[in-house]
């Protein structure tokens, strides 16, 4: 492994980890504005922000994959696993800020997809087949959706 491919290695994981925590903010402050069922000014504010460092992230990881699809900085089939995961993260923020995404489906979405890219970049050294990082990132997205419905509801209710 050559000192680019290290480099563009290290600024993708940072980047990600940006993503992941961008994202988590982003379902923090959704889930907070659903308490009252109001987004006020604050919390429009809040998202704001969040949302456009999401989407200088998301520039910043589909440019950084390029370089490192292209310079051969992954492993086996984690590739083509990372490419569906950017690939997701794009449709799904485009179908949400078209508004034809469910808000019940796409901040979970968004949020597990976010969490699998990040957790995968930390087992790229495992070089795990593509089909035991798509069961896993199912389960994950249909784990996320139950559980931001259980905490929708919750907090609705009180």
């Amino acid at each position: 492994m050559d000192i680019s491919q290290i480099i563009i290695g290290l600024l993708y994981g940072m980047v990600v980890s940006l993503g992941v925590g961008s994202s988590t903010l982003a379902l923090t402050f959704y889930l907070l504005a659903l308490r009252d069922g109001v987004i006020d000014e604050a919390e429009r504010a809040h998202l704001g922000i969040v949302y456009v460092v999401l989407r200088v992230v998301m520039v910043l990881v589909l440019i950084l994959l390029a370089v490192r699809t292209m310079i051969g900085g992954f492993f086996g089939e984690y590739i083509w696993f990372t490419w569906l995961l950017v690939g997701v993260l794009y449709g799904n923020a485009t179908l949400m800020t078209l508004h034809k995404m469910s808000m019940k489906i796409g901040p979970a979405l968004q949020a597990s997809t976010w969490y699998a890219l990040g957790i995968s970049t930390l087992l790229l050294p495992l070089s795990f087949r593509f089909s035991i990082y798509a069961i896993s990132y199912i389960c994950f997205i249909l784990i996320s959706i139950i559980a931001i419905e259980i905490v929708r509801r919750f907090l609705i209710r009180n």
